[in-house]
């Protein structure tokens, strides 16, 4: 995304590098934190992001390697940034292993 969309041409490294990067991280690492990946279909809609400026963004659909900004968290009210996230809640707790709201259940 970002950066890394603009520059991939540099930067990118086949899913078969990913994937040993990824092995050989969880081989060495020694802490007590959950290690997640990031991998692609799994975190569409899961989380929110913010950017340097303090931009908003969610994770369902980019284009053109850019997220869609959905406020600024200095000045909206955090009301109507949440009302504009895209979130999946489904595939966030289906990614987190919690419990869905009885609501969400088929």
């Amino acid at each position: 995304m970002g950066e890394g969309y603009t520059n991939a041409d540099v930067f990118v490294v086949s899913r078969a590098e990913y994937l040993e990067a990824i092995a050989l991280a969880r081989s060495v690492y020694a802490g007590n934190a959950s290690f997640d990946s990031f991998d692609a279909p799994s975190k569409l809609g899961t989380y929110a992001l913010v950017t340097p400026e303090g931009k908003l963004y969610g994770t369902m659909t980019a284009t053109d390697g850019h997220y869609p900004i959905v406020g600024d968290l200095i000045q909206d009210h955090l009301s109507q940034l949440a009302s504009s996230l895209p979130f999946d809640a489904t595939q966030h707790h289906a990614r987190y292993g919690d419990a869905l709201a009885p609501e969400l259940e088929n």
